[in-house]
This record gives structure tokens, C-alpha cells and sequence, in this order.
């Protein structure tokens, strides 16, 4: 290693073990200078004065990175939407306001979906962006709950999930992407390095726009914080892939 040459911005790019540079000298003093991730990769950039000047003779140990597990999140847009929008609306019914304990502080016709269990005629109002979910899901699904939820200023959905079993989904029917803020999600385990809970918030959320989720998954709504109602409709599904 000692007659290596020195090079000004350089990238020497190392496939070795890191140890085998250090034990030969390579890393000592060295300082760390960035972290960086690319999905599956992570690369240790390192910066080392060599030959007695400042020379930029970075190192990379290069360690490969699997994703174990992933979950599937699906977006559609809904197709001839102010026709569907307008029925929706149309057989929302009365909705009523509820504020419980468990934090679903709304208004909604939830409770009818017991008695009928595709309140909201999802099955064939969407039928199309279920035909595609099925395609591309490899599973068939049966709807097995539908309701709609309105929330006015102040309004919100705490933490809460939708059983250990199939998908769900939400389709914004009255949304402006300027005012309201999507369905927010939080992973089933923490981060490795901070130990800090993860969330994701679907970017660009317009209304029209269908989500659907692992029913497993915890989810919730900030509070509507503007005088526009924000009008979800929200559904279950059953998926059989036999």
C-alpha cells in the first residue's frame, strides 16, 4: 500500500473487506465524512491525507442491503369521477356525528354498514378499479364493509387499523389538496438505526384518488383545519387467492 500514488479527486472505489484497508494502514487517522443510502445500498465515504498532502483519496466499503419485507400500497385513479363522485354523495344517506373514546371524531354512517354490509354500493360503483386491483394483486377481493366519513373544521381520526386480514381503501369524494391533508401511515416496526417511529403520507393526493392499504396497517387524519368539509369513502375487502 505504500507505493500507492497519489491522486488529487480521486475515487478509489473498495470491494475489500474494510478491515484489510485498515489493517494495512490505509484508514489510520481517516475521518468519517458521509453516510449515504440508496435503497439497498449504504456506502462509508472516507477522506485520508496521503503522502503528506491533502489529497482527496476517498474509500468505499460497499455492503449490500435486502428488503426482507415490503408492503404493498396501491394507487388509482378513479375513472368518470364526477359521475361516481355524484353518486356517492348520493348514497351516502344521513351521517351521523360520533365522538368515542377510541378517537373517531366525525361524522359518519358506519354503524349501518353492520346491517348492510356494501353500504355504499362500492362493489359496483368501482368496479373497474377493482378489476384492476384484482389484476394486479393476484388475489380476488370481496367488499365486506363500505362507509362514508365527513369531517368538518376541527375534525380527526385517531390511530386505528382495520383487522389483521385483507386490504382497505380510501377514496378522496371532497379533497383539496390545498387545504386538506391525506391519510396518514405508520410502519409496523421502528426505524433500525433511530429507533424513532416511521410515517408516510401519500405525496399528491387529488380528489378522485383511491388508495388502498394492508388492513393491518395503523393509519389516522389530522384535524380538518379549514371550513371545507373533507369527505372520505372509506371500504374493507376480503381477499380470497384460491
Amino acid at each position: 500500500m505504500a507505493n500507492m500514488p497519489c491522486v488529487d479527486d480521486a475515487y478509489w472505489q473498495c470491494f475489500m473487506p474494510l478491515r484489510c484497508y485498515r489493517a494495512a494502514g490505509v484508514l489510520e487517522n481517516s475521518a468519517l465524512l458521509t453516510y449515504r443510502g440508496d435503497k439497498s445500498r449504504e456506502r462509508y465515504q472516507y477522506k485520508k491525507n496521503y503522502c503528506g498532502q491533502k489529497n482527496a483519496l476517498l474509500l468505499f466499503f460497499l455492503i449490500m442491503f435486502d428488503d426482507i419485507f415490503t408492503i404493498k400500497f396501491a394507487r388509482i385513479r378513479v375513472s368518470d369521477w364526477e359521475r361516481k363522485k355524484n353518486e356517492i354523495l348520493k348514497n351516502a344517506g344521513e351521517l351521523i356525528y360520533e365522538k368515542h373514546p377510541k378517537g373517531e371524531f366525525l361524522e359518519t354512517n358506519f354503524s349501518e354498514y353492520k346491517d348492510e354490509p356494501d353500504r355504499m354500493n362500492v362493489r359496483e360503483l368501482l368496479e373497474d378499479e377493482l378489476s384492476d386491483f384484482m389484476l394486479t394483486s393476484g388475489a380476488r377481493v370481496l367488499v365486506n364493509g363500505s362507509w362514508l366519513e365527513r369531517s368538518t373544521k376541527g375534525m380527526s381520526h385517531s390511530v386505528h387499523n382495520h383487522g389483521a386480514l385483507g386490504y382497505s381503501a380510501a377514496c378522496y369524494v371532497c379533497y383539496d389538496s390545498e387545504v386538506h391533508t391525506p391519510t396518514q401511515f405508520i410502519a409496523p416496526f421502528n426505524n433500525s438505526i433511530t429507533g424513532m417511529t416511521m410515517q408516510y403520507e401519500p405525496d399528491d393526493i387529488v380528489e378522485g384518488d383511491l388508495i388502498l392499504f394492508p388492513s393491518y396497517l395503523h393509519h389516522y387524519t389530522k384535524p380538518n383545519l379549514s371550513d371545507k368539509e373533507r369527505i372520505v369513502l372509506s371500504f374493507n375487502l376480503h381477499c380470497i387467492t384460491t
